[in-house]
């Protein structure tokens, strides 16, 4: 791997904490700046509705892991248990 896909991978791995730590506090205002205008109208009103949850949520993530990078693009993925059945977002 490149420097340049090491520090890539880096910045994207803080931005997803970041996003997280933001969720965790419940700050769903902060939230949807991480978001395109397009994720924002979509996602928007699940945040508001999961609020007050969001701090139990977050913190029951795990480490987030990069599937795809791609130009300024990455994708990373969360799981969590729920009743049981690990689940991928």
């Amino acid at each position: 791997m490149t420097q340049a896909k090491n520090v890539r991978g880096s910045l994207t791995f803080v931005f997803s904490i970041r996003i997280i730590t933001v969720l965790a506090a419940g700050d769903t205002t902060q939230a949807l700046q991480y978001f395109n205008a397009q994720a924002q109208a979509k996602y928007g009103p699940v945040l508001t509705a999961l609020a007050t949850s969001l701090p139990q949520i977050a913190a029951s993530f795990s480490a987030p892991q990069l599937m795809s990078a791609s130009g300024e693009v990455g994708e990373y993925v969360v799981s969590r248990t729920i009743d049981g059945v690990n689940q991928s977002f």
